[in-house]
Protein backbone atom coordinates (compact mmCIF):
# COMPACT_ATOMS: atom_id res chain seq x y z
CA UNK A 1 0.00 0.00 0.00
CA UNK A 2 1.26 3.83 -1.05
CA UNK A 3 0.63 6.13 1.26
CA UNK A 4 0.47 9.86 -0.56
CA UNK A 5 2.30 12.63 1.67
CA UNK A 6 -0.33 15.43 3.33
CA UNK A 7 -0.49 18.33 2.08
CA UNK A 8 -0.57 21.36 4.33
CA UNK A 9 -0.98 24.38 3.06
CA UNK A 10 0.54 27.84 5.27
CA UNK A 11 -2.44 30.23 3.90
CA UNK A 12 -4.60 28.14 5.83
CA UNK A 13 -4.13 29.33 9.57
CA UNK A 14 -4.36 32.80 8.08
CA UNK A 15 -7.97 35.10 8.73
CA UNK A 16 -9.88 35.47 5.62
CA UNK A 17 -8.68 38.76 5.06
CA UNK A 18 -5.14 38.23 5.54
CA UNK A 19 -5.91 35.77 2.98
CA UNK A 20 -7.33 37.75 0.27
CA UNK A 21 -5.07 40.56 0.77
CA UNK A 22 -1.62 40.11 -1.09
CA UNK A 23 1.46 40.69 1.40
CA UNK A 24 4.07 42.99 0.15
CA UNK A 25 7.18 41.51 -1.52
CA UNK A 26 6.05 37.78 -1.65
CA UNK A 27 4.73 36.18 -4.71
CA UNK A 28 0.76 35.31 -5.05
CA UNK A 29 1.45 31.91 -5.20
CA UNK A 30 0.84 29.98 -2.33
CA UNK A 31 3.89 28.52 -0.34
CA UNK A 32 3.16 25.16 0.61
CA UNK A 33 4.63 22.22 2.87
CA UNK A 34 4.89 18.42 1.87
CA UNK A 35 4.55 16.48 5.42
CA UNK A 36 5.02 12.75 5.33
CA UNK A 37 3.59 10.76 7.91
CA UNK A 38 6.79 8.59 8.24
CA UNK A 39 9.42 10.95 8.02
CA UNK A 40 11.55 11.28 10.87
CA UNK A 41 12.34 14.64 12.44
CA UNK A 42 16.03 15.48 12.61
CA UNK A 43 17.68 16.09 15.44
CA UNK A 44 21.01 18.42 15.64
CA UNK A 45 24.02 17.11 16.72
CA UNK A 46 25.25 18.81 20.23
CA UNK A 47 28.09 20.87 20.00
CA UNK A 48 31.64 20.06 20.64
CA UNK A 49 34.02 22.26 23.12
CA UNK A 50 36.14 22.88 20.41
CA UNK A 51 38.85 24.35 22.72
CA UNK A 52 38.43 21.81 25.75
CA UNK A 53 40.76 22.20 28.62
CA UNK A 54 41.59 19.33 31.08
CA UNK A 55 40.37 20.05 34.93
CA UNK A 56 42.46 20.35 37.33
CA UNK A 57 45.99 22.75 38.32
CA UNK A 58 46.78 25.37 35.37
CA UNK A 59 49.27 28.15 35.14
CA UNK A 60 48.04 31.92 33.69
CA UNK A 61 50.56 33.70 31.43
CA UNK A 62 51.30 36.08 34.75
CA UNK A 63 52.26 32.71 36.69
CA UNK A 64 49.30 32.22 38.49
CA UNK A 65 48.05 29.02 39.51
CA UNK A 66 44.50 28.14 39.40
CA UNK A 67 42.03 25.06 38.91
CA UNK A 68 40.19 25.08 36.07
CA UNK A 69 36.43 24.14 36.48
CA UNK A 70 35.68 23.64 33.00
CA UNK A 71 33.52 25.46 30.36
CA UNK A 72 35.75 28.82 31.28
CA UNK A 73 35.62 28.39 35.35
CA UNK A 74 38.40 28.79 37.27
CA UNK A 75 39.01 28.80 40.89
CA UNK A 76 42.50 30.53 42.29
CA UNK A 77 43.46 32.58 44.87
CA UNK A 78 43.14 36.59 44.07
CA UNK A 79 44.34 39.85 46.10
CA UNK A 80 42.70 42.86 45.95
CA UNK A 81 43.42 46.02 47.98
CA UNK A 82 45.90 43.69 50.62
CA UNK A 83 43.20 40.91 50.84
CA UNK A 84 43.52 37.86 49.94
CA UNK A 85 40.55 35.44 48.48
CA UNK A 86 39.27 32.82 47.23
CA UNK A 87 37.82 33.28 43.52
CA UNK A 88 35.84 31.74 41.74
CA UNK A 89 34.88 33.02 38.61
CA UNK A 90 33.43 32.63 35.20
CA UNK A 91 36.30 33.41 32.27
CA UNK A 92 35.38 35.15 28.57
CA UNK A 93 37.80 35.36 25.32
CA UNK A 94 39.90 33.54 23.46
CA UNK A 95 41.93 30.88 25.18
CA UNK A 96 44.88 32.67 25.14
CA UNK A 97 43.61 35.76 26.33
CA UNK A 98 40.46 35.16 28.89
CA UNK A 99 39.43 37.94 31.13
CA UNK A 100 37.47 37.61 34.81
CA UNK A 101 33.98 38.16 34.27
CA UNK A 102 31.46 39.17 36.59
CA UNK A 103 29.89 36.32 37.45
CA UNK A 104 31.36 34.99 40.35
CA UNK A 105 32.48 35.33 44.03
CA UNK A 106 35.73 36.05 45.95
CA UNK A 107 35.31 34.51 49.38
CA UNK A 108 37.83 35.78 52.66
CA UNK A 109 39.56 33.18 54.16
CA UNK A 110 37.16 33.01 56.80
CA UNK A 111 34.15 32.57 54.75
CA UNK A 112 36.41 29.74 53.04
CA UNK A 113 36.93 28.00 56.21
CA UNK A 114 33.04 27.83 56.82
CA UNK A 115 32.45 26.27 53.09
CA UNK A 116 35.42 24.15 53.93
CA UNK A 117 33.89 22.72 57.01
CA UNK A 118 30.30 22.47 55.48
CA UNK A 119 31.70 20.74 52.20
CA UNK A 120 30.17 17.22 53.99
CA UNK A 121 26.38 18.87 54.51
CA UNK A 122 26.73 20.01 51.12
CA UNK A 123 27.36 16.75 49.47
CA UNK A 124 24.07 15.25 51.56
CA UNK A 125 21.49 17.94 50.75
CA UNK A 126 23.27 17.63 47.08
CA UNK A 127 22.37 14.00 47.14
CA UNK A 128 18.67 14.12 48.28
CA UNK A 129 18.13 16.06 45.02
CA UNK A 130 19.44 14.08 42.35
CA UNK A 131 18.13 10.78 44.46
Amino acid sequence: MVRKPAVVDDDQSKSPKAASSKPKGRSSVSKRKIVDDDEVPVTKKAKQDTKQVPEGEQTTKDGQVYIHLGKQKRAGITTFKGSTYVDIREYYGPADDEKPGKKGIALTKDQWEVLKANFDKIDCLLAEVTE
